[in-house]
């Protein structure tokens, strides 16, 4: 059989099974987690057959592609034997940065199996901690199926490049966090969101009406000294609104379950901030921007961040562009300069499943996507919320829930279920390594449905801008003042680049629903075109 560290999710290997092959399993694992591979790395993998029961040879061939389906390259034949012990490594070949899917064909002369790998090269990222990057995911670490979550989901975090994870903390498992843990191995910051420790809300009211959060803020405040010395933000409950109106009253927009809801966050923050006094506490929102000035009108002395979900729940509205809180960040913004507060704003979840719909049925919350919608939604919608003033967003989630194609809640994750990369954890690394420590300038005006957003290196100081199209494919003319001959470089969400050249002041860029970074422009070229700067952190102007 192959070994028992393949048999679980986050063994030593990543790990991966083929479909029954007549009355055994192949397995396919590599040495880099995630399938993800550094510039420079040997890119290698391992198939495994178990004893074939004839003893027949098995002899496998295959090909790459690219995340657009281009030919990379072809494997050597590649034969399982008895003698061998039906095991073989090989080399993957890799074109540099990128997505690979890996097409292999196994058969022993009569009978042929196939099936699709994947992995990927990107970019290197840092080994320490980054707590000023934006960039976060939400893992679920709290509770596992063991005690410890397999270590490898950890290293899989930290080659990506995330430095955040956000994890429910569970009311049974208050005092044993093993998102704590996981976070420490890695040098991960680490956000701990209390899912349920409220629970059950009834528990907590008085024989004359009244509430009395002390013995749950206790339980809060063991939490913190215990692991206070490991974290700074505290998430004070996941979407309050679905179990606090069901238990008190009220409906999504507020109404009896706030006043509440807020002497419980009160009660908390405090019993938090005396064990940990540089905690901040984190107030969630809804997928729209709807609770913050109820919440403040109750406990504005116990709200440091304000954590909206932006989800594109609703089918009519389907696009990142199209997500109601983007309209009312400036609302939020000024509710916060007008009132001196220093609240940040954190994107807790935002995400799109790559699901595909049963035929006839109809959408309910979530519109469906393939893989590679899923990768170009996911850069387009982290843009648009750190370029509007989000502070840090949070992807939903690490790893798909489960292996059902058509339930939308098996298939948010970066990785498959059996943690090989998808298309959006390429795009995510690459994303993270452009603009982990950049500045956003501001909104580039292309024009038509095309989108487009400047942001300036720390390091180099120069521009860069990515753009898209919001429904179309159509190349777009954009003015640089390089001589004609020039050359600027752009390059696709996974990494691929190209040259175009500079021809009449104008370099013609193909714009399509994926993004591309166009790097090469100067100051000049993009300044004149910047519409409105994202200046309302540091001046009096609003975005």
């Amino acid at each position: 059989a192959a070994p028992e560290s393949a048999k679980e999710q986050g063994g030593s290997d990543t790990t991966a099974y083929w479909s029954k092959w007549t009355e055994a399993s192949l397995w396919f694992g590599t040495s880099a987690p995630g399938n993800l591979f550094y510039p420079g790395e040997e890119a290698s993998a391992t198939l495994i057959a178990p004893p074939y029961p004839a003893g027949q040879d098995i002899r496998v061939s295959g090909k790459v592609v690219s995340a657009r389906g281009d030919l990379v390259a072809e494997l050597p034949a590649i034969v399982l034997t008895k003698q061998g012990n039906y095991r073989s490594t090989t080399k993957l070949p890799t074109n540099g940065i990128g997505f690979y899917r890996l097409l292999l064909t196994a058969t022993d002369g009569t009978v042929s199996k196939s099936i699709v790998r994947r992995y990927a090269v990107i970019p290197t990222h840092p080994e320490s901690k980054e707590p000023e990057s934006p960039f976060g995911v939400n893992t679920h670490f709290n509770p596992f199926k063991s005690k410890k979550p397999p270590a490898v989901l950890g290293k899989i975090v930290k080659r990506t490049g995330i430095a955040w994870i956000r994890d429910g903390v569970q009311t049974a498992n208050l005092s044993e966090d093993q998102a704590v843990v996981v976070a420490e191995e890695n040098n991960l910051c680490y956000l701990p969101v209390f899912s349920a420790t409220y629970m059950p809300i009834e528990d907590h009211r008085t024989s004359d009406s009244g509430w009395d959060f002390s013995r749950v803020a206790e339980k809060h405040r063991a939490y913190a000294e215990k692991y206070g010395k490991y974290i700074e933000y505290y998430d004070l409950a996941n979407e309050p609104m679905q179990k606090w109106s069901k238990a008190v009253g009220g409906s999504w927009w507020g109404g009896p379950w706030v006043r509440p809801f807020a002497m419980y966050g009160a009660a908390v923050t405090k019993a938090i901030k005396e064990a940990d006094p540089d905690a901040k506490m984190i107030w969630e929102d809804g997928d729209t921007l709807v609770w913050y000035p109820q919440f403040f009108d109750q406990a504005k002395e116990s709200i440091d961040l304000i954590s909206p979900h932006p989800y594109n729940t609703h089918p009519a509205l389907p696009l990142p562009e199209e997500q109601p809180t983007l309209a009312q960040y400036d609302e939020l913004h000024s509710f916060i300069k007008d009132r001196n507060l220093s609240w940040k704003v954190w994107v807790g979840e935002i995400g799109y499943s790559s699901f595909i719909l049963p035929e006839g049925k109809k959408p309910t919350f979530y519109t469906p996507a393939t893989e590679e919608e899923q990768a170009s939604l996911l850069v387009r919608a982290m843009v648009m919320h750190l370029y509007h003033g989000a502070d840090k967003v949070f992807w939903y989630g690490l790893k798909d829930n489960g292996t059902d194609p058509g339930e939308s809640e098996h298939n948010f994750g970066l990785f498959t279920y059996d943690l090989q990369p998808k298309p959006a954890a390429v795009a995510y690394s690459a994303l993270i390594a452009r603009v982990r420590s950049s500045t956003w300038i501001g909104s580039y005006r292309i024009g038509g449905s095309a989108r487009g957003y400047v942001f300036e290196d720390s390091a180099s100081g120069k521009p860069t801008l990515i753009a898209w199209h919001q429904n179309a494919a159509r190349s777009e003319a954009i003015p640089v003042q390089a001589a004609d001959g020039s050359k600027v470089t752009v390059t696709d969400i996974y990494g691929l680049t190209s040259e175009l050249v500079v021809q009449d002041g104008k370099v013609k860029i193909p714009l399509s629903t994926s993004p591309v970074y166009v790097d090469g422009l100067g100051h000049a070229d993009v300044d004149p075109y910047i519409g409105r700067k994202r200046s309302w952190k540091d001046s009096n102007t609003r975005p």
